[in-house]
């Protein structure tokens, strides 16, 4: 935020104001505390929009789902309690700018009935790497999504992440995934560390 000092958008549940400062949640490590001052945001909710910098950008339902970290024999699960931080606040976002329309489902489980009125998007990002994970879709339940949403281009995130000792945690089957998207005729385009798109 202070880099870009670009605005800030997210979920209206994630900023308070704490003794007259306001304070969005901080830093996972740190639970459930608004301890991190904020300033030039904008908040949502699912199915609200609002306009900024010339683009009109509307909240989507978006779950998340539990949180399993695994380390050799140790695994350790968290569930997206109410007053846990896993999944808080998860939101998802569709951005419309110069007539281009740009689909971030963030971090997602399925969402089957609140995605219907979403339809043909220039660009759906959509997360895949739940297969281990549980906390996203996996390939497969992304396709589902793709099917109801029937967007241009599909851009693959939030798997092949690297967690510690390991490059590949939330493995996933790229190849496969690329050619379903494009059996449904989608463009898919799979991003690398610096690589970009132009619409």
């Amino acid at each position: 935020m202070e880099a870009s000092g670009a605005p800030v958008i997210f979920n209206k549940i994630m900023v308070k104001d704490v003794d007259g400062k306001i304070l969005m949640l901080g830093p996972r490590s740190k639970g459930m505390a608004f301890d991190t001052p904020v300033s030039n945001f904008h908040t949502l909710s699912a199915n609200e929009s609002i306009e900024v910098d010339g683009m009109k950008i509307k909240g989507i339902k978006a779950t998340h789902g539990p949180l399993t970290v695994k380390i050799g024999p140790i695994k350790k699960t968290e569930d997206p309690n109410e007053n846990e931080r896993v999944g808080w606040g998860s939101l998802g976002y569709e951005i419309n700018y110069k007539g281009k329309t740009i689909v971030n489902l963030g971090d997602s489980l399925l969402e089957t009935e609140a995605w219907k009125n979403i339809k043909n998007p220039d660009v759906l990002m959509i997360p895949i790497g739940g297969k281990d994970l549980d906390n996203t879709m996996d390939e497969h339940e992304a396709i589902e999504a793709i099917k109801i949403i029937q967007p241009k281009m599909v851009i693959p995130m939030h798997y092949d992440l690297p967690v510690l000792f390991t490059k590949h945690y939330a493995p996933v089957d790229e190849a496969m995934f690329k050619k379903e998207v494009e059996k449904l005729g989608s463009q898919c385009n799979i991003l690398k560390k610096g690589q970009s798109l132009e619409l």
